[in-house]
């Protein structure tokens, strides 16, 4: 079996240049057994997503207050608003947007007042607009399609309702085609510092296969003034795409680097009822997804060869990419989430939206249009810390022994050590590796399993 495995690891690398170590992606990829198979990896997934909902909408909203009032001014903040709109629905993605074809402008003064009334409950809500705002992420959906005008009021009602200053963040998730040099400047005029591009692939034969309307070179041109103008740039990068090849995936990534790029988001592209009819076109499948992970470990491995580090699991970045948002549980801090499909936390309960039109319609100056909310069970409380160390790619055997029994611990290590998903760094520190990184979601999975 191993002979076979060998071969095959070997026949997709043949055309691998120097800058590849192929033997370090077999030693991983040799290294999996049974209990983690490559074709049943899944990403971590958030709390209400595996539990369900406790609370109603007005519920959480009752809880989220009561929290709020108790929760230390002084403690840090981090804010994410969701747009959902997209100025053409991308074939490969799997999100929840969509693309508005009737009523545009309607449909998008609307959500702005639905946004504007959802700051003014929020600004209401106990020591919230008190609390130090370590960053403001917008993401999407394209939120720049809201048009400038839009997005500079929702900007100004966000500086106005919170606790913001020289020191916040301001960050961005957009296409390269959204953002011209006028709207760079202007984004940088209203304090904006950190750019994350939907760029997929480098790859001009796969770029038209995913809509994206502009060249690498378009994109290397943008990310190139980005650094220019003192920004903070990270890129997305999908393994697993239709016609994707090993060193045109490695020469985009070079290029990314050399432009300016701080920071590389590496997925797998998941197939969803929201892409299947691309996947279907393509045969995605039907794809031995053995070869979407020795991409991605490739991906992974040549960032580290880069000097890149992880600060997520799926996250390489330079130091001058503090990746703040998805990170903010490690400055234990809570994240208030704004807009339609949002999902925050606030110390142990969870929260999320309801869809774009329910949001529009039941947004309210005093109540935020929630699907619902959850609490973390004492168990799930003992495990977040860990959770979130897990998820940041390193823990220590002293966070693992303050929640397990050594027995426990030996459950969990024993089986992570020998199939490489983790590699002791120091003694007692632990940090994820490729194999690790492809397989987080089941991590957290086996926590929970140790633990019941």
């Amino acid at each position: 079996m191993s002979r076979a495995l060998i071969d095959k690891c070997k026949h997709f690398f043949h055309d691998a240049t120097d800058e590849i170590n192929v033997l370090e992606v077999l030693r991983y990829y040799l290294a999996l057994n049974q209990n983690y198979r490559i074709e049943e990896n899944h990403m971590p997934l958030p709390i209400w997503r595996r539990k369900g909902f406790e609370d109603n909408g007005e519920e959480a909203w009752e809880a989220l207050q009561h929290i709020n009032h108790r929760i230390p001014a002084e403690r840090g903040l981090s804010i994410y608003i969701h747009v959902p709109f997209c100025p053409s629905r991308c074939s490969f993605c799997d999100c929840l947007t969509m693309q508005l074809k009737n009523h545009v402008d309607r449909t998008l003064d609307q959500y702005l007042d639905s946004l504007l009334y959802e700051i003014e409950a929020w600004h209401q809500c106990g020591t919230l607009p008190k609390r130090p705002v370590t960053t403001i992420h917008f993401g999407g959906g394209t939120p720049l399609f809201l048009g400038y005008s839009r997005f500079q009021k929702l900007v100004i009602a966000l500086q106005s309702a919170f606790n913001v200053d020289g020191d916040t963040e301001w960050a961005l998730e957009t296409t390269s085609a959204s953002l011209n040099p006028p709207m760079l400047e202007q984004l940088t005029d209203l304090g904006f510092s950190r750019l994350h591009l939907g760029v997929q692939s480098m790859e001009e034969h796969i770029r038209p296969l995913l809509k994206r309307r502009e060249s690498a070179d378009q994109v290397l041109g943008k990310i190139s003034r980005a650094k220019e103008a003192g920004w903070v740039t990270s890129v997305d990068l999908l393994v697993g795409l239709p016609q994707e090849t090993l060193p045109g995936m490695l020469e985009g990534i070079n290029a990314l680097i050399n432009a300016g790029s701080d920071g590389f988001s590496v997925y797998e592209i998941n197939i969803s009822n929201q892409n299947i009819r691309f996947a279907e076109a393509y045969h995605l499948l039907e794809r031995d997804r053995d070869e979407n992970y020795f991409l991605f470990s490739a991906a992974v491995i040549h960032l580290f060869n880069n000097g890149f580090k992880k600060n997520l699991f799926n996250h390489f970045a330079n130091a001058r990419d503090q990746n703040l948002y998805f990170t903010y549980p490690t400055r234990d801090e809570d994240c208030l989430a704004i807009g339609a499909y949002a999902d925050g936390v606030f110390d142990d309960y969870h929260y999320r939206h309801l869809n774009y039109r329910q949001t529009i319609d039941e947004t309210r100056p005093t109540l935020p249009a929630l699907e619902g909310g959850i609490r973390r069970s004492p168990l799930a409380e003992r495990l977040f810390p860990l959770e979130i160390a897990l998820l940041t790619g390193q823990f220590s055997e002293d966070q693992l022994t303050q929640v397990f029994t050594e027995d426990q611990v030996k459950r969990l290590i024993d089986p992570w050590i020998p199939t490489l998903l983790v590699e002791e760094m120091k003694p007692g520190t632990y940090s994820l590796t490729p194999n690790g990184a492809w397989f987080s979601g089941n991590m957290i999975a086996d926590l929970e399993k140790v633990a019941a």
